[in-house]
Formats: structure tokens, C-alpha cells, sequence
């Protein structure tokens, strides 16, 4: 064989270079079974303070809206105005409450999914830290703290129970 005839082979990746297992983008869900017990613990505890919490983003938002009524009072001269200014708070209120709600869910999303839970896995922990969070109360009150073994396996085991 002569030189200018020998054949070289250029390496080829087994994906394609910009595809996202290429990227390491690609990243397996996992269930509240395969999640590790302080990782789960950790969420738990997450969901339980945005819980104990949310009274406090509710009063935030109606003393916002009170805040409003009263500058807009000191501001605006018409009455009707004024009026349309109060009717506009008060509702504005209401959404402020919802986006509350939504805002302290996408924090405890965001959180799971840098575990790798999926989505429908993070949907039952969501629900199922609701019964943690009365389980935890009452072994405080008994003198005793849970560990996080025994706080992942609550969690797993009111989310078997509960159909998922």
C-alpha cells in the first residue's frame, strides 16, 4: 500500500454534537422513591415554611393595596376617580393573593426540579408534605424531631397512600 492510499477513519460522536444528551441536558426524573432521603426531607421542609409563610405574602399584598387606596386618596381630587382607584386595588388584591399561591409553587417546582423529580412526582410531594407538616407538629410536641430517613419514608408512605 502506498501512503496516498491509506484511509483514515475521522471519529464520529454517538450523538449528534448539539443534541441535548451531547449537552448533558438530558437528565433522567426521578420518582419520590429514587429521590435521596435528605434531598426529599429538604423539600419537605421547604414546602412546609412557604406554607407556614403564605399568611404572611397574603397581609403583605392586602397592606399593599390598602398603601394604594391611601396614597390614591391623598393624590387624586375626584371622587368617582377615587372610587374606581378603590374598586381597582380591591380586585387587584384578590390577584395578588392567586399569584401568592402560584408564585410559592413555582419556588417548590424550581426546587424538585434540581433534584431531577418529575413533574408529577413533585405534584404528589407538594400534597403529601401538607400531611408531613401535621406529623412533625405533633412529634415537636411529644419532644422529638424526625430524622430525615423518617421524614422521606412519612412522605413516601402518605404518597403510596394516596393513590400515587
Amino acid at each position: 500500500m502506498r501512503p496516498s492510499e491509506t484511509h483514515t477513519v475521522e471519529p464520529v460522536l454517538p450523538v449528534p454534537a448539539w443534541s441535548s444528551a451531547a449537552l448533558g441536558l438530558a437528565r433522567r426524573e426521578l420518582t419520590l422513591a429514587e429521590v435521596d432521603d435528605s434531598e426529599l426531607a429538604r423539600l419537605v421542609n421547604l414546602r412546609r415554611r412557604l406554607e407556614h409563610q403564605h399568611g404572611w405574602w397574603l397581609l403583605a399584598a392586602m397592606a399593599a393595596a390598602v398603601l394604594a387606596v391611601v396614597v390614591g386618596g391623598a393624590v387624586v381630587d375626584s371622587r368617582f376617580a377615587f372610587g374606581a382607584l378603590a374598586t381597582a386595588v380591591a380586585s387587584g388584591t384578590v390577584w395578588l393573593g392567586v399569584l401568592a399561591t402560584w408564585a410559592q409553587g413555582a419556588v417548590f417546582r424550581r426546587q424538585a426540579r434540581e433534584v431531577r423529580l418529575s413533574p408529577e412526582a413533585t405534584a404528589r410531594l407538594f400534597r403529601a408534605a401538607r400531611d408531613a407538616d401535621h406529623w412533625i407538629e405533633v412529634l415537636k410536641s411529644c419532644g422529638q424531631r424526625p430524622s430525615h430517613a423518617e421524614l422521606a419514608s412519612f412522605v413516601r408512605h402518605v404518597d403510596e397512600a394516596t393513590g400515587g
